[in-house]
């Protein structure tokens, strides 16, 4: 019996040991994509258009630079001011967003949920707590404006066509670097017993949102639509924006890499491990029979 449960048991990690090794590779394969990408200044993009040939740029880069409102361009090259900053331009002219809370904070993007979390907590044999939390979402809503990276040099925020890239969401849903502005929590249901079990649900909801003027990186497919720059999701990347810098990034995704190797490994030396086991238990099986 002990040599069919170490087999089943051998055959099961060994199998668990090959998916993690595929998810292994999956991250070896990203880190060292994301560190072949070239990383750019916006208002560096000018000498990486002009390098290209003109009917095929398109090229995968790493951009930082400031949030924008895409209609803040669309304003100042419309009046024919060739002016480097946003000074001078009409607020209410400005397709923006504002923080839901404060009514002040200005945003490219506003996001809503309502999340139910609960808090259990039950006594065993009178002495043994047990204690279960968790949440669920229940609905997000998002509401976003078109919005683009900027250069943002010496607290100078440039948006000449050659200093700004438009964010093309276009089709996709993409993870957002949001900010938390505010979370609410009530209580909406609890239950106790004379057993020491406790339930409660609370209501919560939170307001996220993209501010305008904060600086995050943008990593995807660099091209000109209609002499536009403009940067889309690149499908071989997990990424896509983000507040982390390259260096951060590659760090972060390489420990997680360390860690999905080291667990890879465990697994396949337990598999190995087992799998001895049953071998050497059947034949000492096979020669205690051969013995009789």
């Amino acid at each position: 019996m002990s040599v069919i449960l170490s087999t089943i048991s051998s055959a099961a990690l060994a199998y668990f040991a090959s998916l993690e090794k595929a998810k292994t590779q999956q991250a070896y394969d990203t880190v060292e994509t994301l560190r072949g990408i070239p990383e750019y200044h916006v208002s560096g993009l000018q000498t990486l258009i002009s390098s290209l040939p003109h009917h095929d740029i398109k090229k995968i880069v790493f951009l930082r630079g400031v949030v924008l409102p895409s209609s803040l361009v669309k304003n100042l090259t419309s009046g024919g001011d060739a002016s480097d900053t946003a000074q001078g331009v009409p607020e209410s002219s400005v397709e923006i967003l504002h923080s839901p809370k404060t009514h002040q904070q200005q945003a490219v993007v506003v996001e809503r949920s309502i999340i139910h979390g609960y808090y259990e907590r039950s006594n065993f044999l009178g002495f043994i707590n047990k204690k279960q939390e968790g949440k669920k979402v229940v609905s997000k809503a998002r509401k976003q404006v078109p919005f683009i990276i900027a250069e943002n040099t010496n607290h100078t925020i440039s948006i000449l066509s050659s200093k700004y890239v438009v964010i093309n969401l276009e089709d996709t849903d993409v993870q957002i670097p949001l900010q938390k502005v505010s979370s609410d929590k009530r209580e909406i249901f609890t239950h106790s017993d004379n057993n020491g079990f406790k339930l409660q649900v609370d209501e919560i909801t939170e307001e996220n949102i993209l501010p305008v003027g904060d600086v995050i990186s943008a990593v995807g497919i660099f091209s000109l639509e209609n002499g536009v720059p403009n940067i889309k999701p690149y499908k071989g990347l997990p990424y896509f924006l983000t507040s982390k810098s390259k260096e951060e990034l590659v760090a972060e995704l390489s420990a997680q890499l360390e860690n999905a190797t080291d667990w890879s490994e465990t697994l396949s030396n337990w598999s190995v491990g087992l799998a001895g086991f049953a071998i050497g238990a059947l034949l000492l099986r096979i020669a205690l029979r051969a013995s009789k």
